[in-house]
């Protein structure tokens, strides 16, 4: 077992740190009967072959080496490897990824960056192809005696590039065999990535929706209609996804697939409501409104976050006015604005701290705190309303008097004149 490691010159390749000469020896800690010895190393390579979701030059050369530890009968933790592998598969470039962000926009745009770009393009796909070439192994350990094992398999499968019709159907297969509730959650999940857009697929999901006597096998199928139709929703389908939105704790199951221990039950179920489309994703929309009304604070704030994330794919310009927004960013701010269960202030050790509604307003440039909020969404109005009743000169004088005319132009762009 790993007679071949030493052949690589590793020291040629690089990784997160430079030089990757470290590897070797972390891939045969992996081996280690010591668990705490195989932990460390996993970290590590979570720490430079895969670095934040990013792969590098040396991540192909170690795939090999990872399936030949699940070939091995001596070593265990082979489930950690298969989502060391599965996160693999789904890595990107740093580059590419970074090239989007505002600091980096310029700067993105010269030659040099582009080549790097398209240099670790190359590195991302030889790492997908290195991890699709064990595709025989994981199938096989869908059938393994530990559920672990299993739940992982489909974990990593489910990472392979789809559509995937022979995967899926070796998952569906395995599916109708399975006994363990959280590996039904992970079998269900992988097969919503891996199969194809089909009347039949559509239906055998939407029968499991309905007829499953397993809450968290439920919102697995819903969360798989989604992967599989994000355009076109049943009722039952949006209602099974945002009643987890409201209460994910709920989904004990979930929670203790691979699924819900690496990516959790509250990023999956966001992630899928924002790939919602078209009349599907009005529909949750307008649940979603309706909801916040009559929740509870908690939930009204899980609900809020997710409003947030479909409005606003982006951050805006600090400098825009309500006005500047679309319709749809209007109308989900001015309901957070007017909403006053988002606005809880959690309380800590004699301090009261931020409302948790403010770390999302700030990461999409809006005005993090309620009555900044407020006047962002009410402030033109509220000017207007007063200038009718009283006359410009002494809205002007209220502004001088008050300070208010400095606040609102600071804030929000407009002020006294």
């Amino acid at each position: 077992m790993l007679e071949n490691l030493d052949k690589i010159d590793w020291s040629n390749l690089g990784h997160a740190y430079g030089p990757a000469e470290d590897v070797p020896g972390l891939l045969r800690d992996l081996a280690s009967p010591v668990e705490e010895e195989r932990a460390d190393a996993m970290g590590e390579l979570y720490g430079n072959i895969w670095h934040q979701g990013t792969v590098y030059q040396a991540t192909a050369y170690a795939v090999p080496f990872l399936l030949e530890l699940l070939e091995s009968p001596k070593v265990d933790g082979k489930d950690d490897i298969l989502v060391l592998l599965a996160h693999l598969a789904r890595g990107t470039s740093y580059h590419d990824v970074h090239q989007h962000l505002s600091h980096h926009k310029e700067e993105a745009k010269g030659q040099g960056w582009q080549d790097k770009v398209q240099k670790e393009l190359g590195w991302v796909g030889d790492v997908k192809a290195a991890v699709k070439a064990g595709e025989n192994l994981y199938l096989g350990l869908l059938n393994d005696t530990d559920a672990r094992m299993r739940d992982a398999a489909a974990y990593v499968i489910a990472s392979l590039d789809r559509p995937l019709a022979k995967l899926a159907e070796a998952v569906w297969k395995r599916l109708e065999r399975e006994k363990e509730e959280s590996v039904q959650v992970g079998l269900v999940m992988a097969f919503g990535f891996l199969a194809e857009r089909t009347e039949g697929n559509t239906s055998s999901l939407l029968a499991m929706l309905i007829g499953s006597t397993s809450e968290s096998v439920k919102l697995a199928a819903a969360m798989s209609l989604i992967q599989l139709s994000p355009d076109e929703q049943s009722e039952e389908s949006i209602a099974m996804l945002l009643h987890a939105a409201r209460f994910p704790g709920r989904f004990e199951a979930f929670g203790e697939s691979i699924w819900g221990e690496v990516d959790g039950v509250e990023l999956l179920v966001l992630n899928h409501v924002t790939q919602l489309e078209g009349n599907a994703a009005r529909a949750a929309e307008s649940k979603m409104i309706s909801d916040l009304s009559t929740c509870s604070r908690p939930e009204a704030v899980r609900l809020a976050e997710i409003l947030l994330r479909i409005a606003f794919r982006q951050s805006i310009r600090r400098d825009k006015i309500f006005a500047e927004l679309s319709e749809q960013q209007q109308r989900i701010v001015k309901l957070i604005a007017d909403n006053s269960s988002v606005w809880a202030e959690k309380i800590g050790k004699g301090e009261k701290s931020r409302p948790a509604i403010s770390m999302q307003l700030r990461s999409y440039g809006l005005p993090d705190e309620e009555s900044k909020l407020y006047l962002f969404v009410h402030g033109t109005e509220f000017r207007h309303a007063f200038e009718r009743e009283h006359g410009t000169p002494a809205l002007e004088r209220e502004q001088k008097r008050s300070g208010i005319g400095d606040k609102l132009k600071k804030f929000f762009g407009w002020g006294g004149r």
